[in-house]
């Protein structure tokens, strides 16, 4: 009997869909981290000896992200600090003022990507926000972990650890991964920033963070008929790929290290894919309204300054954004068969 079942599916991240927030999608499946469930906080982290600012000091400061457009290194970060005034807004309703207003707040930093985000135009007025990359001089912001090693998670807090930057933002597991490894000295050698002021140790995250951000997602068309199916598959491949599945020679669904990447098909972090009740698959139920606000302040704010913008670039990212195509290679899945 055939018992290989190949399955190959069309999926956006639910952090994607918020973009498409009028359209009909419901999320179906969630990644889980451990006790935290669906969910994981965003952080700023910064070396314990350098001191003299907290959070609402950080204006002339350098800082490491993430991303360009990536969720705790740089929408729920940049997002709270012009949600909460911290950050100035420079250009109220353009698609380009975080960028914007974050190259005229720090001093330099590693935005990885920024120059595929914004016009050629707006990225002149922003190129700082690439100063601190490690990339070859010619594509300092590439997001390519081979040329620039200051990409994701891992690769800003290095660029804040190694002195490059004066704060990281990113995810709450992210300082015990790395000081675990051998690397960057021990856990007590960095804190947290906290939105009320002053700095917390690294582990209390649950008081002291930029958001309890929703986890990334499957997410599909609101009628599609074979979402049951698609949970059944994917979770199925969780229990048997996941976690339990500790043979490093055979595919492990939440490892990518063997293909030479991070967090390829999912966070490299995840312990269990979690199957989302009929009732509670609305998009915007699930990302929350703390989510949507820090997003909705990257272009829009109250009040804004006088500056003369270059036309924002041609993209998608007022629309849904591209659709990924995800390969769940082979699972041996007998419920199916």
């Amino acid at each position: 009997m055939e018992r290989i079942l190949i399955v190959l599916m069309l999926f956006i991240t639910v952090h994607y869909a918020y973009s498409g927030k009028s359209h009909d999608f419901k999320v179906i499946v969630a990644e889980q981290y451990g006790e935290y469930g669906v969910k994981y906080y965003a952080v700023a982290v910064v070396r314990k000896n350098n001191t003299g600012f907290d959070l609402e000091s950080l204006r002339g400061k350098k800082s490491c992200h993430t991303g360009a457009g990536r969720t705790a290194g740089w929408k729920v970060a940049v997002g709270f600090l012009l949600r909460s005034k911290i950050m100035p807004a420079v250009a109220c309703g353009n698609e380009s003022n975080a960028y914007l207003s974050a190259a005229k707040f720090f001093e330099e930093s590693c935005v990885p990507g920024t120059p595929s985000k914004v016009s050629s135009g707006v990225y002149q007025m922003v190129s700082n926000l690439c100063n601190l990359c490690a990339g070859p001089e010619n594509d300092k912001c590439t997001t390519n972990t081979s040329k620039n090693r200051y990409v994701g998670y891992h690769g800003a807090f290095m660029c804040m650890a190694e002195g490059k930057g004066d704060v990281a933002f990113v995810k709450y597991t992210t300082t015990e991964e790395v000081t675990a490894e051998g690397k960057y000295g021990k856990l007590e050698d960095y804190e947290y920033l906290c939105p009320t002021g002053g700095r917390m140790a690294v582990g209390k995250h649950t008081e002291c963070h930029l958001g309890a951000n929703p986890a990334h997602a499957v997410v599909t068309r609101g009628n599609n008929s074979d979402i049951g199916d698609i949970i059944k598959i994917l979770t199925k491949m969780s229990e048997t790929y996941g976690v339990k599945q500790t043979d490093w020679k055979k595919f492990q669904l939440f490892n990518s290290s063997q293909y030479s990447g991070n967090n390829l098909l999912f966070k490299d972090s995840t312990t269990a894919l979690d199957a989302q009740p009929a009732g509670k698959q609305s998009v915007m139920d699930y990302l929350g309204k703390s989510y949507g606000e820090n997003v909705d302040s990257l272009t829009s704010c109250d009040t804004t300054t006088s500056t003369t913008l270059p036309p924002p670039p041609a993209s998608s990212s007022t629309a849904i954004l591209p659709v990924s195509l995800l390969v769940l290679f082979t699972a041996l899945l007998d419920m199916f068969i």
